[in-house]
């Protein structure tokens, strides 16, 4: 990982937000868009932006995307962050893939919602000027990493954003999707239950950083349901597990939660509490390496473990 101009956070941040660890702000920048998907379709572009058919040339890759929108103190110049970015990536051995400052980067870019809407609300979209675009690239064990900056001066109505520079920092983390993220059904969840005493799920989805079940994991959580009103006298270790991707204890109290917020969302749909027991084990048990995201994704899980 590459730290960049990292400084500390900030109070105005939204919540749930933070720096990328390849990748950091701006000093005296305050987070005020931010979203990660753990798999996804990113479009890089390659060339001028037309307002209407987009660019001509462009790329298509997909991995985990963490897309961040700063706001940066009011007097200092888009061209500053610009090549503040640009200096801080290259010496970071990022290879240049493509630029472009002001009118060379095309009408396209005259909105800071190009490339990502549901960052900005609709009150504080609206024209921007001194446009300043790279986006760069660096091969990594596993896949390779991905990061567009895209800064202007925002000419917003609102006191708050007007004549500030806005910078999106968006990382793409390239990589296959990683095996065994669609979960068996019941019948198979037993199964390896049987054999092994454990089975691993990847569909407990949450969001970075927060212990919050997310809609998407609905599925996995119907299918372990079933599981266990399928089979009465079965009770279980619901077990957190995290990358290492920051430190031990932050880990082992993030894995905790997330295993006592599936138990609780098992419950919910009928399941005795006394069948299920939530334990966190943070990172001290991986089954990959942490150094590619296809490692860290595969050591990110929910594991149901007989008791």
């Amino acid at each position: 990982m590459w730290p960049l101009m990292v400084t500390a956070a900030l109070a105005a941040d939204v919540a749930g937000s933070s720096d990328h660890p390849v990748v950091s702000r701006f000093q005296g920048a305050e987070i005020i868009g931010y979203r990660q998907d753990a798999f996804a379709r990113y479009v890089i572009p390659l060339s001028t932006v037309d307002w209407n058919a987009g660019p001509e040339q462009s790329e298509a890759v997909e991995g985990r995307v963490t897309r961040i929108m700063y706001a940066v103190p009011k007097g200092t110049s888009a061209i500053e962050v610009g090549r503040s970015y640009a200096l801080a990536l290259d010496a970071a051995g990022f290879d240049a893939v493509w630029s472009c400052e002001s009118a060379a980067c095309g009408p396209g870019f005259r909105r800071l919602d190009t490339f990502q809407p549901e960052l900005v609300v609709n009150a504080i979209r609206g024209r921007v000027r001194d446009q300043q675009f790279l986006t760069v690239r660096s091969a990594r064990e596993g896949g390779e990493v991905r990061v567009s900056v895209f800064a202007a001066v925002h000419e917003s109505p609102l006191p708050w954003l007007m004549e500030r520079v806005v910078v999106e920092v968006d990382v793409v983390e390239v990589g296959s999707l990683v095996a065994g993220k669609v979960d068996a059904d019941a019948d198979a969840m037993l199964q390896q239950l049987s054999e092994t005493g454990r089975v691993a799920l990847y569909g407990m989805y949450f969001d970075t950083g927060k212990a919050v079940l997310t809609p998407a994991s609905e599925p996995t959580l119907t299918d372990v349901v079933a599981l266990l009103n399928g089979n009465p006298g079965l009770s279980l270790y619901v077990v957190g597990h995290t990358d290492m991707v920051g430190s031990l204890s932050s880990n082992l109290d993030l894995s905790q939660r997330r295993a006592a917020a599936v138990v609780d969302a098992l419950v919910a749909a009928g399941i005795a509490r006394g069948r299920l027991e939530a334990y966190g084990a943070g990172p001290v048990a991986p089954v990959a390496e942490n150094v590619t995201e296809a490692g860290r994704a595969r050591n990110r899980r929910v594991e149901l473990v007989v008791r």
